[in-house]
């Protein structure tokens, strides 16, 4: 409880009450070994200390955070520190303890997302290799008992061929019983199939297409540049959702999202649960001219009215947009999709980073070669300043309450 309290007071602006709550919480979550809590309670001590100017003290806080081991599945989490604790010291005027977070942020999401490409591909290779095996060795085990049956039926014919054409008429109706069943047979196992891929390509909680059906899609279009509007949104403070409600009003949460943006995209757009509270759009007939009012549709679609998390609870969501339209002009700039998708993240980014509830996409791009393109991806934020790449920005709906 003295945890969480310190992380209310800490979000309201009162860092003294936040640092006594949390230096009061720390022996206790020590002692009884919760370390999800533990390193939340010592990540709001070293943010309290730093909005206190007790930059000492925050240094040991923090020095003590990264000795905590971090699981694959806490590094989003870690990701959000950092962007606390940069808002922190840019708030107390310390500029380059938070350009060193901003930096340490931006390798620790993209080796979070090099990993989950690897792995993702990984599983999907598994997937598709055993289905493959699966279905050979039940095609395989249909065609030999057809193969069976064919043969039982063609000593059947010759023993009623003996008896006379009275029999051998009995026998066609056999044949072609047996053919019926045989292509009944064949269809059930295309169409067993078939559901198996649907089953395995839709996210379970919010019924929308996963990553792995969008992995699909793009290996069938082979090394073809994208074309049309490529949208990445996030949910902002999600993780302050979870924190405070739980993980059971995160996934109302989410579904309620879902639905919103779905309801708000044309029949063509293929709309994508990328993983967590991220979900990813690509519209291929979408042209640049009409991004951004698609991008403010999904804004105005997700904030115009609460969710509701419970009987009588209601909570307001925004989410953060970073978008992409292609060709880009002015040379009509094309992408393979992996890099298209990683310039759509970077729009995110820069969207969460000026405030988030608002979209940041890029409409122009002076990159013709692969060395230009990598230095857009390497500093983002320096290539809108050299006016290699321009970036627009559309405002979400102000937050009422």
């Amino acid at each position: 409880l003295q945890a969480a309290l310190a992380d209310f007071y800490l979000h309201n602006e009162q860092p003294e009450q936040a640092r006594k709550l949390a230096e009061a919480a720390l022996p206790l979550l020590q002692r009884f070994g919760e370390p999800r809590a533990l390193r939340t309670a010592r990540h709001n001590l070293a943010v309290a200390l730093v909005k206190l100017r007790a930059f000492d003290a925050a240094h040991v806080q923090i020095a003590l955070l990264e000795q905590m081991p971090v699981g694959d599945e806490d590094t989003r989490s870690r990701a959000e520190e950092m962007r606390e604790l940069g808002e922190a010291w840019i708030a107390v005027g310390q500029a380059k303890e938070a350009l060193a977070l901003y930096h340490a942020e931006r390798r620790l999401t993209q080796e979070v997302q090099q990993r989950a490409r690897e792995a993702m591909l990984t599983e999907l290779r598994a997937k598709y290799d055993a289905d493959q095996q699966k279905a050979k060795v039940e095609l395989l085990r249909r065609e030999r008992a057809v193969q069976e049956q064919t043969l039982a039926n063609q000593n059947t014919a010759h023993k009623v061929t003996a008896i006379g054409g009275l029999l051998l008429a009995l026998c066609a109706v056999i044949a072609v019983l047996a053919l019926l069943r045989m292509r009944q047979a064949h269809q059930r196992l295309r169409a067993n199939q078939a559901l198996l891929q649907v089953l395995s390509e839709r996210d379970p909680l919010t019924q929308l297409a996963n990553r792995r059906h969008f992995l699909a899609a793009m290996q069938a279009r082979g090394a073809e540049p994208l074309t049309g509007g490529l949208l990445m949104l996030d949910i902002d403070h999600f993780k302050r959702v979870n924190d405070s409600y739980g993980h059971g009003a995160g996934d109302q949460v989410i579904q309620a999202v879902a639905k919103r943006l779905q309801r708000t995209l044309r029949e063509g757009d293929l709309l994508v649960r990328w993983g967590g509270e991220e979900f990813l759009i690509m519209a291929p007939s979408l042209k640049p001219a009409h991004v951004q009012l698609l991008a403010d549709r999904l804004l105005i679609a997700v904030a115009e009215s609460p969710v509701s998390i419970g009987a009588e609870q209601q909570l307001r969501v925004t989410i953060s947009i970073g978008f992409v339209c292609f060709p880009l002009p002015p040379a009509g700039l094309s992408l393979h999709w992996e890099r298209a998708v990683n310039w759509a993240d970077l729009a995110l980014y820069a969207a969460k980073h000026r405030g988030r509830n608002r979209a940041v996409g890029i409409t122009e791009a002076q990159a013709e070669d692969e060395e230009s393109q990598a230095r857009i991806e390497a500093d983002f934020e320096g290539a809108a300043l050299a006016a290699r790449i321009k970036l627009d920005q559309v405002n979400g709906p102000l937050q009422l309450g």
